[in-house]
């Protein structure tokens, strides 16, 4: 089951719009490759399986994103982005 990915708050976007074009373009493939399986994608093991709000590294630890998964909408938000790059 393939979920979708978006910004909690279409305002959220706006400071990853003035990333730069490198770091954008690695938030989105790694979004598109996550919404495969939420759940467990680089899950480390250590971190619980199952969880709804997950902190993830991205870009090769250039950036962290934390996104909560709605299962009813089959949805993947991103609630919060940084990245190194970024001003």
């Amino acid at each position: 089951m393939v979920y979708a990915w978006e910004f909690n708050n279409p305002e959220d976007a706006l400071p990853v719009l003035q990333w730069p074009e490198r770091a954008q373009a690695a938030l989105v493939a790694f979004m598109d490759a996550l919404v495969f399986d939420p759940y467990n994608y680089a899950r480390k093991p250590s971190e619980p399986a199952g969880r709804a709000m997950r902190w993830l590294d991205f870009d090769a630890g250039g950036g962290l994103v934390t996104v909560v998964m709605d299962d009813r909408k089959r949805l993947v938000l991103i609630v919060d982005a940084h990245h190194a790059d970024a001003p």
